[in-house]
């Protein structure tokens, strides 16, 4: 029972600091680049986290960081109105996202886990269905400070896909959450992102 209650407080401490990163990455650039990028890098040097030293965790930071360069790079470009640099953005976000989810089906399959391939497969599907029926792929900053990748909210068939896909890495697939409140810690993260229907950071 102690344990379910800590699990419910870290719950909502996590995702009120979830909520705050956010609003400080639309603040301000800067703040994006040291949170995404200065912060952890800072961690795994100093190894203020035991879990930096891990090789795994240390290629996910790598990986994710490609994905927060990119969302950085077409910030910029929206602000110094570079079609360019926004087009290089876009079709960035677009190989970023089938590598990805390559990777996965590669792993899932060599583990032999048909439901994995199933909801991977289903991913990619919508994805490519998502981001072939925009018209204007362009990155844009809407009204409230949000950075859409392609222009729009993510395409609700992507987000219950993927919040499927998560739900069963985070209670089922996982061997790095054994403990109730890092799933909860998880759990948040994946609230705060399909609340915002943009899913970048995947919280931007």
């Amino acid at each position: 029972m102690r344990s379910l209650a800590t699990a419910a407080v870290v719950f909502v401490l996590v995702t009120v600091y979830l909520f705050g990163v956010v609003m400080a990455v639309r603040a301000s650039l800067l703040a994006e680049v040291f949170i995404a990028f200065l912060f952890p890098a800072f961690g795994m040097y100093c190894k203020l986290d035991t879990k930096y030293s891990d090789p795994r965790i240390r290629e996910l930071f790598l990986i994710e960081s490609l994905y927060n360069l990119m969302s950085v790079l077409s910030k910029v470009s929206v602000t110094i109105h570079s079609p360019t640099l926004n087009s290089i953005g876009q079709w960035g976000f677009f190989a970023f996202m089938f590598v990805q989810l390559g990777g996965f089906l590669i792993q899932v399959t060599k583990a032999k886990s048909l439901h994995g391939m199933v909801q991977t497969l289903a991913g990619i599907s919508v994805l490519f269905i998502w981001w072939w029926g925009i018209k204007d792929r362009s990155g844009v900053i809407d009204m409230d400070g949000r950075f859409l990748m392609w222009g729009e909210d993510t395409a609700l068939s992507f987000r219950v896909v993927y919040s499927f896909w998560a739900m069963n890495l985070i209670l089922a697939d996982s061997s790095f959450l054994p403990k109730l409140v890092q799933v909860m810690v998880q759990l948040s993260s994946l609230l705060i992102d399909g609340g915002l229907k943009n899913f970048s950071m995947y919280v931007c």
